[in-house]
């Protein structure tokens, strides 16, 4: 191939990437959209989307089931636990976040212990709008109280490894099904003063 006509291909081919990186900027979009909004063949939207994965340009995500692409980044698909869908899926439906809902990040109560917790809320729109949320500031300052004191007892009777120089992040997440919680609280078994089995 003469290089004229080399240099001309690569242009072309860094349109392409560039159009598909245009449309994925305005909003994720699946396979199907692009190859219709793009005019590309199958294979040549094939190509040029492994390209781009491949030089990380753009992720995948999964959305209600469906594969989608993006330029967003912080859901990676494979790379990302279901709770980064599920938060992900909550801010697109116009979802409430609260950033460090309790302030314990501050310290816990009274003392201002540092504690290096800091507990986020995520509500469906629905559930925001209509105060429907069931999880106080109380409620979360006290897990957090507790699972602090959990982890310092382990600490004292020399239960877990700790290293002071060590430095790092811990994500746990708890997912709550509205519908599910409200049920569950209304069931015969508890309405009647029937206990949980203890772990």
């Amino acid at each position: 191939m003469k290089k004229g006509g080399y240099i001309t291909q690569q242009r072309i081919r860094q349109e392409n990437r560039n159009k598909i990186l245009s449309l994925l900027k305005e909003s994720p979009q699946r396979f199907s959209s692009l190859e219709e909004l793009t005019g590309y063949s199958p294979a040549g939207l094939t190509m040029i989307l492994y390209e781009l994965l491949d030089k990380k340009k753009i992720i995948k995500i999964v959305k209600d089931n469906k594969l989608f692409y993006s330029i967003k980044k912080g859901i990676r698909l494979g790379e990302i636990l279901f709770l980064g869908r599920v938060l992900y899926e909550i801010k697109e439906r116009g979802g409430k976040i609260y950033i460090d809902y309790t302030h314990s990040r501050e310290g816990l109560p009274p003392e201002k212990v540092p504690c290096g917790i800091e507990s986020h809320l995520v509500l469906d729109k629905n559930i925001d709008d209509k105060n429907l949320n069931p999880i106080s500031k109380k409620d979360v300052a006290e897990m957090e109280q507790w699972l602090f004191k959990k982890i310092m007892k382990k600490v004292k009777k020399k239960r877990i490894k700790v290293d002071e120089e060590q430095e790092g992040t811990i994500v746990l997440g708890f997912r709550m099904d509205y519908g599910e919680l409200i049920s569950g609280v209304r069931h015969p078994l508890v309405k009647r003063g029937g206990k949980l089995r203890k772990l």
